[in-house]
């Protein structure tokens, strides 16, 4: 016998149903003093894990999907190192992760995606590996959460895809405050954030696809890197806009072992990568207080030193790049699709790049790899060293 089912008998059933669904989400509620792994074990996909206020000694690892762990606000709930922290996510040379989100096995490839874990509303300081490491995942979120004095890096996302790290405060990390690395299908957003004292406010290594937008980059040694180095990851398509890159003036010495480039003093650069739109954003007063293998407002050099391909379809247009040393703008001539459109600027390499430069005798420029003359700019002889960037060793998984 057919049964047939009325309209409000089906609403009725679909009520039920997502009352069900709700029910089996649960918070667990942590006090300092308890633990935090053992309440992400008990947890279930769909829970949440509430912070009291509070310090936490203690470092820990997510894999189960859909989870939130969320603090009493960033400045009263603490995760710092514990006399004995726990060995996750296989930290470079011993060091330590505070919040790792993978799923990893012993030689560090992922076992399955972690998807839509959302961390909030927490400081994670001073850890001697990176606070907030998220690896193999999907759906990561970070918010509202600080990443301060970690050895590496504050807030990170390796081989993962539709990352967003909004609204947070990063400083004082020892590579990268904000970083998303070898993801061929990044499609990240970072967006509000605000990054200082660090050696990069943002870097954006060998991913596609993303937004940075609306982040307030200063006292770095470079505001915002975007690198190709030549990896199987090509760097590209990227959208930077809406930033503030303000003295990023910090002196970074090279690293002869790494064999790293000392970097000071540059609000964005664009190194090799490809299909990058830099528009309506701020660069000023960005000055080297040390060696730096490159400095300026904004800057957009070949990735044929580092094993990746000249720059290709870079577009930068109308910017606010003022005080700069020693250009707000600077080019090396190389590549194909290169557009300098619209900037307020004064300075630039090759000279013509900004409007009513002196001798310019106009603003737009439209540059190609075989315009001559265009490869005279600061630092762009030494170029080659940015290919032995800490980061690109400790994280090649």
């Amino acid at each position: 016998m057919k049964v047939k089912m009325t309209a409000a008998a089906l609403v009725s059933v679909a009520l039920l149903l997502g009352l069900a669904a709700s029910a089996a989400a649960h918070t667990i509620s942590v006090s300092p003093g308890g633990s935090i792994q053992a309440a992400i074990d008990q947890a279930k996909p769909g829970d949440t894990i509430k912070l009291k206020s509070g310090t936490y000694h203690e470092n820990v690892q997510i894999k189960t999907d859909n989870l939130t762990l969320t603090g009493s606000g960033a400045g009263s709930t603490h995760i710092v190192p514990a006399a004995t922290p726990s060995p996750v996510c296989g930290a470079p040379a011993g060091g330590v992760n505070g919040i790792c989100v993978a799923n990893a096995d012993a030689q560090g490839n992922p076992v399955s995606t972690v998807k839509n874990v959302h961390i909030s509303k927490l400081s994670v300081n001073g850890f001697s590996s990176s606070g907030i490491f998220y690896f193999g995942t999907s759906g990561g979120r970070v918010d509202h959460t600080i990443a301060s004095n970690d050895g590496f890096y504050g807030i990170v996302a390796f081989v993962s895809s539709n990352t967003r790290f909004e609204w947070n405060n990063v400083s004082g990390n020892g590579e990268a405050g904000l970083y998303i690395g070898d993801s061929p299908h990044a499609n990240a957003t970072l967006h509000g954030n605000t990054s200082w004292a660090n050696r990069f406010g943002v870097l954006y290594r060998d991913a596609q696809f993303g937004e940075i937008s609306r982040n307030w980059l200063f006292d770095n040694c470079t505001g915002m890197l975007l690198l190709d180095t030549g990896a199987p990851v090509a760097g590209g398509n990227v959208t930077a806009k809406d930033n503030r890159t303000v003295a990023n003036n910090r002196a970074c010495a090279a690293d002869v072992e790494e064999g790293a480039p000392p970097f000071s003093g540059a609000g964005i650069m664009v190194v090799g990568a490809h299909d990058v739109d830099i528009h309506h954003n701020v660069s000023l007063f960005n000055n080297p207080s040390g060696p730096a293998v490159a400095s300026g407002g904004i800057l957009v050099f070949s990735g044929t030193q580092v094993g990746a391909g000249d720059e290709s379809n870079v577009r930068v247009a109308f910017n606010v790049a003022l005080h700069n040393d020693p250009f707000d703008l600077n080019w090396d001539g190389a590549g194909q699709g290169i557009v300098f459109k619209n900037n307020i600027c004064k300075t630039s390499s090759p000279a013509g790049l900004c409007p009513k430069q002196h001798g310019n005798g106009g603003g737009d420029h439209h540059g190609h790899r075989d315009h001559p003359g265009h490869g005279t700019n600061q630092g762009h002889g030494n170029h080659k060293h940015h290919k032995h960037h800490k980061h690109h060793k400790h994280h090649r998984h």
